[in-house]
């Protein structure tokens, strides 16, 4: 019994197809708030409007989806090295950027409409762009920098050609979702190139598509495609510790949250 003192292990049931997850104990929910202090740290935030945005406008699984993803997949028992923390951090930030800018597409008459949805959200936007960049140098983390201007080059890009109808919401959706959880797959691949035993990257690539198809909220019917697509990846998936805790995230989100 001593041996359980020091090592606890929890038994979690899942109703998916009777699977049970017996996995160590690792308090992804602890390591996921103190992400999100930092970012909100990071961005000082106080009373005012940019808090009022981050507070009322995004969901609990918004705020923490990129930093549950990258921490799942960047965990080894020594626990988190700082780069893999501010990946997550930067990470998150990226998201709560494009999210404010993407909320000036919805243009309402009137000056003060104008003001308060449009220019007011592109300048938050632009200020949680340049914070990015203040903590990539801070850190001594540059090597993100390129992948991070690709990505939002590309995405804005993706916007101008979905305004002009030449691709689908499903293709914005993954040039948005999906490329940025690959980019940040990408980046743990790298950090933790040792301990990496499969393309974590491309199984981030699937999870990015699957949540944004449910915040975009595309058909069902595809939600549950890529459900299926990123549980039989993992299914492929050489059997460790990474494939474990990206299975139990799986679980969670479709099961608590995508249905």
């Amino acid at each position: 019994m001593k041996y359980f003192d020091f090592v606890k292990v929890y038994i979690k049931l899942y109703l998916l197809r009777g699977v049970i997850l017996i996995e160590n104990k690792v308090d992804f929910e602890f390591e996921t708030g103190l992400i999100v202090d930092r970012v909100k740290n990071e961005l000082k935030l106080k009373n005012g409007f940019i808090r009022d945005i981050l507070d009322k406008d995004f969901t609990d699984k918004e705020l923490t989806f990129y930093i549950q993803l990258i921490l799942r997949s960047g965990y080894n028992r020594e626990g988190y090295t700082n780069k893999i923390k501010i990946l997550a951090v930067v990470t998150q930030i990226i998201y709560l950027a494009t999210k404010i800018h993407s909320t000036a597409f919805d243009v309402k008459e009137g000056k003060q409409e104008f003001k308060k949805e449009v220019q007011i959200p592109i300048l938050i936007g632009d200020l949680l762009y340049s914070k990015i960049y203040d903590i990539l140098c801070k850190e001594d983390c540059l090597e993100f920098l390129d992948d991070i201007l690709e990505y939002i080059s590309a995405l804005n890009l993706g916007w101008i050609n979905y305004f002009e109808k030449m691709i689908t919401k499903k293709e914005l959706c993954s040039i948005w979702y999906g490329n940025l959880s690959f980019m940040a797959l990408n980046h743990v691949m790298q950090i933790n190139s040792k301990e990496t035993i499969f393309n974590i990257k491309e199984i981030g690539l699937l999870f990015g598509d699957l949540f944004g198809a449910k915040t975009l909220k595309l058909p069902k019917d595809l939600i549950n495609e890529y459900f299926e697509d990123l549980k039989n990846a993992l299914d492929l998936a050489p059997n460790c510790e990474k494939k474990n805790f990206l299975e139990q995230y799986l679980n969670e989100i479709y099961f608590f949250y995508m249905l």
